[in-house]
Parts: structure tokens; sequence; C-alpha cells
């Protein structure tokens, strides 16, 4: 029988969203799945059983959700945490490792910056995941240090880092193609837009950002790419709509 490794969403007092490196409050009464999880869910069911817990989407409360971690009695977690939500994350999430003594991995927008000054600090974490689209959540619960890419672990006491940057794209964008005018955001009034589009750039992690502005005439539209720092520039000119 296989062991069972636990895709957490933590609960929380506000409708919270931590997925896709990006945490806020929701502010209608959406709740989508988790991104991260999602696709993790099939990464990880290569090696583990998988078992969902989405205290968010299920309204529960901490002392619910902790008792159904023990009735799922998983070999690890995999938990989404937010910079929105780590007032309520971290402490729940150290109740869940004195409760249950269970390996904890998480991810989210928080980790990408300080990670490793957070592992240092948050000795209840075990390891940090900085892409969730690869299989180093398996590398690391299998001992299988040299198959990790994008992680920070702990490694006795200290955090280690054993992270790839990302490659650079020279690929044409085609943003442009999905701007058509029957596209709206019935919750924007304006006829003017900005997209960002993330693109990898630069060394290390980070992502560059390519910003595609939108002007809607009667009968067209039309468009710019600009890079993130020529934005930049140009937002010391005029106020942003």
């Amino acid at each position: 029988m296989r062991e069972k490794v636990l895709l957490l969403n933590p609960p929380g007092k506000l409708p919270y969203i931590r997925d896709y490196y990006c945490s806020k409050v929701s502010k209608g009464s959406y709740i989508y799945p988790p991104t991260d999880l999602v696709v993790l869910s099939g990464i990880i069911a290569e090696k583990y059983d998988v078992a969902v817990l989405d205290a968010m989407a299920l309204g529960m409360d901490e002392g619910a959700c902790m008792t159904e971690i023990g009735n799922i009695s998983p070999k690890a977690i995999v938990a989404l945490a937010g910079a929105v939500s780590w007032h309520e994350d971290a402490p729940f999430l150290e109740n869940i490792k004195r409760r249950y003594d269970i390996p904890i991995i998480v991810t989210g927008d928080l980790f990408l910056e300080d990670g490793e000054i957070i592992l240092k600090n948050y000795p209840f974490l075990d390891a940090i995941l900085i892409d969730f689209t690869n299989a180093d959540a398996i590398a690391y619960l299998s001992g299988e240090e040299d198959k990790i890419k994008n992680m920070i672990y702990r490694k006795g006491n200290e955090p280690h880092p054993h992270l790839n940057p990302l490659p650079e794209g020279e690929e044409e964008k085609r943003g442009i193609l999905f701007l058509m005018k029957r596209k709206l955001f019935r919750f924007i009034p304006f006829k003017r837009g900005n997209s960002i589009i993330p693109s990898p750039s630069g060394g290390g992690l980070g992502w560059g950002w390519d910003i595609l502005t939108l002007d809607c005439g009667r009968n067209q539209s039309k468009t710019k790419i600009m890079s993130g720092s020529e934005m930049a520039i140009s937002l010391e000119n005029r106020a942003m709509i």
C-alpha cells in the first residue's frame, strides 16, 4: 500500500486565496481550486496516494481541520501559505507539527524572496517549494536530493537552498491574439487598460514583466508592448488609468 501525502489549503478567518504566488483576500463570494495544489496532485500521485483538504472551500475552522488531518494520517503535508495570511498560517502549521510530527512542505508567494530566512526562523517547516510544476516534492520525500531542482530544505539545522535560475525567454509574445474587444471586464468602466504579461528574464528566480497597453476606440484597438522599466518611466509622467 502506498503512503499518503496531504495537499492542504489551511483554514482562515477570512476567505484567503493563496495560490499562484499571489495571495489575497477574496472580495466576493468566490473560492476556486488552488492552482498549485491542482498541479501537484497529478505530480505527487506518480509515487504517493494523494489526499486533498481544502479548508477554505469547506469552511472549516482550525479545530475541525486539525481533526481531519489526524483522520487522514498522511506521511507528509504540502501546504499553501500566503503573505496575506501568514499570521494565521504559521501558528496553524506549527500546531500540526507539534501534534503529528510529520514533514511539512510549503509553497506560496512570501517564500520566493525570503525563503531561507523564513525556513531558519520557523523550525516547524521542513522544506519550501519554489516551483510547483516539478517533482521536487517527490524527490525530497524520497530522499533523492540529487533530483531536486528548485527547493529550499532543512539540512541539519540550517536551510539548504538548491535553486536553479529560470531559463531566459526570447520567444515572441502572442498576447495580442487575445485582445478582442468583446472580452470585457464588466467591473472596469474604462476604455483603456493594461495587461501584465510575465516572462522569464534576467537571472536568479526573478521574472521580467511586459506591460501591454490597450486603447479601445470605436472601431479599432491599438496596442503597444513595453517592458516593465519602460512602463515605470512612463508612469512618472502620467497617472495610470
